[in-house]
């Protein structure tokens, strides 16, 4: 197709969707037929010019999302109605959720912040912005062995619909000794990257587990089952970001922490709006400890862990 023929392809998908003027109208004012009008909206779509998103409703459970967020001191909470499916697709289904919350947070010129994670990444797969907005998407931590391979990376699928403004910390997530990671930490690109991560104005986080069968790291191959015994056995409740936090939401003096790349998950608690995004019942514990420690003020999660939440008290916020 010649650059004329896209200009006007254009032009009459613009006039048609965004105008709303009809065929009849698009063809008086460029002097053809309705029928070559009609061929020209198809050629839109058939070139992806123009794309369709039908954006079904999304049920949510409005009495249990009130609970959490009045239990849980959160600024908001978003529950999906009961959901009798396997692990991977619940997390699809709260990743659709996720993706729409994400969507109405978001204004122009905001710096979003990313983690790793299954519920991230179903997110990332949902997400579609309705919106004409740019904003700065960063990761707010190194890169996984999978991501590093692939050239890919979550912050690169979110931004492709904000404008494509994107920065990663060049660094894997995990090196081998601390001195190395303290090392990579004081280089300038991954500092003035790790800076503007804490200063994002939303993030978006999944919270990991202990539990073997749902945690990323483990799979991902950054820990063994008896490492995250260990770490369980020292008192850690959950992970967000590469750092292990105990059940107070308080970082905790690890091996692991110290080989991480990661911002300080500290700055979460500065940050206007942290999504937290997580289900199952083996997520209560991570997103407790998240809540008490404030490091997320936004929960997107299912039901059933609803309720697990609502028999639990959180306690009483960190003053770390």
């Amino acid at each position: 197709m010649t650059p004329k023929r896209l200009e006007l392809t254009a032009d009459v998908a613009r006039l048609y969707y965004q105008e709303h003027m009809n065929v009849k109208e698009i063809a008086a004012l460029f002097k053809t037929s309705p029928s070559s009008v009609s061929r020209l909206l198809q050629e839109a779509k058939d070139l992806k010019i123009v794309q369709v998103v039908i954006r079904y409703p999304f049920l949510t459970v409005p009495s249990l999302g009130e609970q959490l967020k009045q239990h849980l001191a959160l600024k908001e909470a978003y529950v999906l109605p009961d959901f009798r499916g396997k692990y991977p697709e619940l997390m699809e289904r709260v990743g659709q959720l996720a993706a729409r919350v994400l969507e109405e947070h978001l204004e122009e010129g905001m710096t979003i912040g990313v983690s790793l994670g299954l519920a991230v990444a179903c997110t990332a797969r949902a997400f579609t912005m309705t919106r004409n907005i740019h904003c700065t998407v960063v990761r707010l931590h190194g890169a996984n062995d999978n991501e590093i391979v692939e050239s890919r990376n979550l912050a690169q699928v979110f931004s492709a619909q904000l404008g494509n403004q994107f920065k990663i910390i060049p660094s894997p997530l995990f090196l081998q000794s601390r001195s190395s990671c303290e090392l990579i930490l004081r280089e300038p690109s991954v500092r003035d990257v790790i800076r503007i991560a804490e200063e994002s104005d939303i993030a978006l986080v999944g919270l990991g587990s202990l539990d073997p069968s749902v945690s990323t790291l483990l799979r991902n191959h950054l820990q063994t089952e008896e490492e995250l015994f260990q770490l369980q056995q020292a008192g850690a409740a959950g992970e967000v970001c590469g750092k292990y936090y105990d059940a107070r939401g308080m970082v905790m003096d690890t091996e692991f922490n110290d080989h991480t790349v990661s911002i300080d998950i500290r700055k979460l608690r500065q940050m206007k709006f942290v999504i937290g995004v997580a289900a199952n019942a083996a997520k209560v514990e991570p997103i407790l400890g998240a809540v008490r420690g404030g490091l997320i003020n936004i929960l997107v999660t299912d039901a059933d862990t609803a309720r697990l939440l609502l028999k639990a008290s959180p306690g009483p916020l960190s003053e770390e």
